[in-house]
């Protein structure tokens, strides 16, 4: 994951993230922001560079797209990233 190359950890990630047992988890691990703008909710085609910080912008496009709240995707984003060291910019709302 903390290889200079980006094809390297994108590719290791996919990998990895069939490990994970809930299909959103692997949905949110496979939406990737390119110069394009361009995002995947699919999980089989694009991923997300493990080195790119994961913003509130993405978080509220994985809250519309797979319409769950944005305080769960950030909630699986903070799981995801403890275990597969992802790079977080949001806040949480915890009390």
């Amino acid at each position: 994951m903390s290889s200079e190359n980006q094809n390297t950890r994108v590719i290791t990630l996919r990998a990895l993230s069939w490990i994970c047992e809930d299909q959103i988890d692997r949905k949110l691990l496979s939406m990737y922001v390119g110069a394009l703008n361009l995002f995947d909710v699919d999980a089989l085609n694009l991923f997300l560079d493990p080195q790119e910080e994961i913003d509130e912008e993405r978080v509220n496009y994985a809250a519309a797209q797979l319409k769950i709240s944005v305080e769960d995707v950030r909630m699986r984003y903070q799981t995801l990233a403890q275990q597969f060291g992802l790079r977080l910019n949001f806040t949480t709302n915890a009390s």
